[in-house]
């Protein structure tokens, strides 16, 4: 375990032991990685320090994970990014003059990052060039970007109304191309696993739509919701006094209920595993569990915990098919070969959105998925508003 407070992490890596890493943002500042590898007595997660690093002046307000980059935002109006690859702090992010309250990768190529001002920011990481500047309103809490990539959603809280506004980017043209108003105020909004709908969490309820903005159902946590994770088949909300619920994305029936953290709320929640999620409190805990409710890792941070993230693994759902299923170890291992390719293939597909350089340069004359220094101005008045 190494703690440094300077430019350079120095830690060991590389063990198949190794199952993730979790990134937490703090109250004062600090980042905060750890490592999951198994316990060689109970075969469950253990939770071990990895490195912390003093990286903002103030309080951290979101952060975000691909496999190669880390950044996280905070009330200092900078972006800290850092290339996990290397274990080494790459730079600074000072486009935004509001605190940073959201950030999302799409794969390792792009980020988008949200200030309280409303602004958005596509950011090219190949050189961290500002392709385009999306302006939404003040008060922005929350994107989520399309597993296509083509796409994105924006939520903002309307101050002194009775309702929040989402906002469905068009990522190839920079374009608002439609505002919802939704009837109370929001906290959180996430594309499903296979982007055919959104989840919207307001209240005590989290609400589910389609691609068109037409309501699909809802489902009731109970007390006021604090975060949610959206997984494959489950959707598991946290609250404020520190119960979870799970719930199925195909029947929106209640699935389990539990208490994830006693004398705290549940801060923040993201996806572990198909069937588990990583859990932080405001208090400093941080939970590996899975959606019935079994604690699979702990640990205690000692700190005032305000963002949270989970570095993706490498074919992490076929290590669990080969680990539940080790009957089928001749047919796991031809099908991984061919889930090699299949993975290949689908990595392609990403890669291509947003759309390449060479794809804009014959088809728009562009340099990267949208056009730079074009637009970019509030195109609300041009987008169609629906009420919900």
């Amino acid at each position: 375990n190494a703690e440094y407070m300077g430019a350079q992490i120095s830690v060991s890596c590389g063990s198949t032991s190794d199952l993730g890493m979790i990134v937490v943002g703090t109250y004062d500042g600090k980042v905060m990685g750890f490592k999951a590898e198994v316990d060689t007595k109970t075969l469950l997660p253990k939770i071990k320090p990895l490195f912390k690093v003093d990286a903002h002046v103030g309080c951290i307000k979101a952060a975000a994970c691909s496999r190669k980059w880390l950044a996280t935002g905070g009330s200092d109006e900078t972006i800290r990014v850092f290339d996990l690859s290397k274990m080494r702090e790459h730079g600074t992010l000072h486009q935004h003059t509001c605190a940073v309250t959201c950030l999302q990768f799409h794969t390792d190529s792009h980020l988008l990052s949200g200030s309280d001002d409303g602004t958005i920011i596509v950011w090219r990481t190949s050189d961290w060039a500002p392709l385009h500047v999306l302006n939404s309103k003040p008060g922005l809490m929350g994107i989520s970007i399309h597993p296509s990539g083509r796409i994105a959603l924006s939520l903002t809280e309307v101050f002194q109304q009775k309702y929040s506004s989402l906002h469905l980017w068009n990522l190839l043209n920079g374009r608002c191309a439609l505002t919802i108003r939704t009837p109370q105020n929001a906290r959180e909004v996430q594309w499903t696993h296979a982007g055919g709908s959104y989840a919207f969490a307001s209240g005590s309820s989290v609400t589910i739509y389609n691609e068109s903005g037409e309501e699909v159902g809802t489902i009731n946590h109970g007390d006021k919701l604090v975060s949610m994770a959206v997984l494959e088949k489950f959707i598991v909300c946290g609250g404020e006094v520190g119960e979870a619920s799970t719930w199925s994305t195909e029947s929106l029936e209640e699935v389990s209920r539990f208490k994830m953290f006693t004398k705290s709320r549940v801060r923040s929640l993201a996806r572990w595993r198909k069937d588990s999620v990583v859990g932080v409190s405001s208090s400093g805990e941080i939970k590996i569990i899975d959606v019935t409710g079994t604690e699979l890792g702990t640990h205690n941070t000692g700190q005032r915990i305000t963002a949270l993230c989970v570095v993706p693994t490498d074919d992490e759902d076929e290590e669990d098919e080969v680990q539940n299923n080790p009957e089928h170890d001749s047919d796991n291992d031809n099908s991984n070969n061919d889930g090699e390719e299949g993975a290949a293939d689908d990595q392609g597909e990403q890669e291509e959105v947003p759309a390449t350089e060479e794809e804009v340069a014959e088809e728009e004359h562009h340099s990267n998925v949208v056009e730079s220094g074009e637009g970019g101005g509030d195109d609300e008045e041009e987008a169609e508003v629906v009420d919900t």
